[in-house]
């Protein structure tokens, strides 16, 4: 599944608004185990992952479409790391379309 926000802008065409990445390895995730989280991210990544190493939880932004989520916990389980959650999240607004593949 991937999430965009579709709304009429200035100029031509349209734009569209990206979402958030998190991947939730658990509260007894290593730093290692993070790290090579937060690498898969920064393949799609917006902006640098941010890890919360207590909740050993890594989130980004990435631009609409930019991964799926089958694709993001194929390498994921590629890399050896067992995710407790993998989410994408949409963002929202009152006006505007979204289309979800």
């Amino acid at each position: 599944m991937t999430c965009s926000r579709v709304w009429r802008g200035r100029g031509p065409g349209r734009r569209t608004l990206g979402g958030r990445v998190a991947v939730v390895l658990g509260a007894g995730a290593d730093g290692a185990g993070l790290d090579a989280a937060a690498a898969i991210l920064a393949r799609w990544a917006t902006g640098p992952p941010g890890t919360d190493s207590a909740g050993g939880r890594v989130t980004a932004p990435v631009a609409a479409g930019a991964v799926t989520l089958p694709e993001l916990v194929r390498e994921l389980d590629a890399a050896g790391l067992a995710a407790q959650d993998v989410s994408i999240r949409c963002p929202t607004r009152s006006s505007g379309k979204v289309a979800v593949d």
